[in-house]
């Protein structure tokens, strides 16, 4: 089976079934706007354990700033996108 590039979303497959992605794998879990009361409280989670990762030594603290924008770009994506 060959993959489609990610630049084409028309063209993704479901792992599960090996058909079209259609945007539900039926996941029992919890939206991620589900788990989270705001993107404020998300970015909250994510900031926590970036800096457990900052005292682990496993990022440098400069790392906080691009990984928290890129967590809020992330999150709009996720909770604004239309089911394919």
């Amino acid at each position: 089976m060959s993959r489609a590039p990610a630049s084409q979303p028309d063209r993704l497959r479901n792992p599960a079934n090996d058909g079209p992605f259609t945007g539900d794998f039926n996941d029992p879990r919890p939206s991620l706007d589900g788990r989270y009361a705001s993107k404020e409280a998300w970015l909250a989670r994510v900031t926590e354990a970036l800096q457990q990762l900052i005292k682990q030594g496993c990022l440098q603290a400069e790392d906080l700033d691009p990984l928290q924008k890129q967590a809020a770009v992330r999150w709009d994506w996720v909770t604004k996108r239309k089911p394919l």
